[in-house]
């Protein structure tokens, strides 16, 4: 979470000279989203009864891919 939230705010320290800060910034987003990972996995499995854990890991990586990304991707893109 404290590397999110160096990353988030690094983010708004940007200016039009400090702008290749964001190539350090960057290399964050691999430990946020390793993160965030680890702990959706962790999670689905603690949750998932037993003889379902690969059923709801693939329900997991579902909702993420088709839900957020695909349907985030197209409202976002009509939005603009």
């Amino acid at each position: 979470m404290l590397t999110y939230i160096i990353r988030a705010y690094g983010y708004t320290l940007l200016t039009h000279d400090t702008r290749f800060y964001i190539l350090g910034l960057e290399i964050l987003h691999g430990f946020t989203f390793a993160g965030m990972w680890i702990s959706v996995v962790d999670y689905a499995k603690e949750m998932s009864p037993l003889g379902w854990i690969s059923t709801v890991q693939s329900l997991v990586n579902g909702v993420y891919y088709l839900l957020g990304i695909a349907l985030g991707s197209i409202l976002g893109g009509y939005g603009m």
